[in-house]
C-alpha cells in the first residue's frame, strides 16, 4: 500500500486498528515535522512499525526518476491512496505502469483543484478502462474545509473475483 500524504498517520492507524493484514505500507510525507511524528507513532506499534516504511520525498510525474513506477518497479502494489494538496494528477501519471500491471485499488482526493473533479476519472479511464470509478463526498475535517471529494477506482476483477482484464 502506498499512502501518499500520510500526514499524521491517521489513515494508516485506522486501517491497523481494524486488524487488517498487510505486507508493507509505504507512508509518503514531505513535511519534516510530520515525518518525525510518523516515526514516533509507528515506533509505538507492537512490531515497532517494522512493515511500515516512511518516504520523505514527493513523487514526480511519469518522466521523473522518483515516480511511483520507478521507485516501486519491483514491488507488487495493491492500494494507492493520495491526498497530496493538488499534486494528485501529476503523481497519478507517474503510476501508470503500476496501475496497468498491478491493478491496485485507488483512492484519490479530488478537492484541491476544481479541474480534478473531471481530470482524475478521465486519466484513470485513459490508463485502464477496466476500472470502476466511484465518487464520494465527505464532510471536511476542519471548519474551513467544507467538503472533501474522493474518487475510488476498483479493477473489475477486484469487484467480482474474476479476472476479465487481459
Amino acid at each position: 500500500w502506498i499512502n501518499c500524504g500520510s500526514a499524521t498517520g491517521d489513515t494508516i492507524l485506522h486501517y491497523l486498528s481494524m486488524g487488517r493484514e498487510y505486507r508493507k505500507i509505504y507512508a509518503v510525507e514531505t513535511s519534516e515535522q510530520l515525518v518525525t511524528h510518523l516515526e514516533t507513532v509507528f515506533a509505538l506499534l507492537p512490531d515497532g512499525g517494522g512493515q511500515i516504511e516512511i518516504y520523505n520525498r514527493a513523487f514526480e510525474g511519469k518522466d521523473g526518476r522518483y515516480s511511483i513506477d520507478s521507485v516501486f518497479a519491483e514491488e507488487k502494489v495493491t492500494l494507492i491512496n493520495m491526498d497530496i494538496e493538488g499534486a494528485e494528477l501529476i503523481v497519478l501519471e507517474g503510476a501508470e505502469k503500476k496501475i496497468r500491471e498491478d491493478r491496485p485499488v485507488l483512492a484519490i482526493a479530488a478537492y484541491h483543484k476544481p479541474g480534478d473533479l473531471l481530470e482524475i476519472p478521465k486519466l484513470i479511464a485513459d490508463m485502464d478502462s477496466g476500472y470502476h470509478v466511484y465518487f464520494r463526498k465527505y464532510k471536511g475535517w476542519a471548519p474551513d474545509v467544507i467538503n472533501e471529494y474522493i474518487y475510488y477506482a476498483v479493477p473489475t476483477e477486484r469487484l467480482t473475483g474474476r479476472n476479465d482484464h487481459g
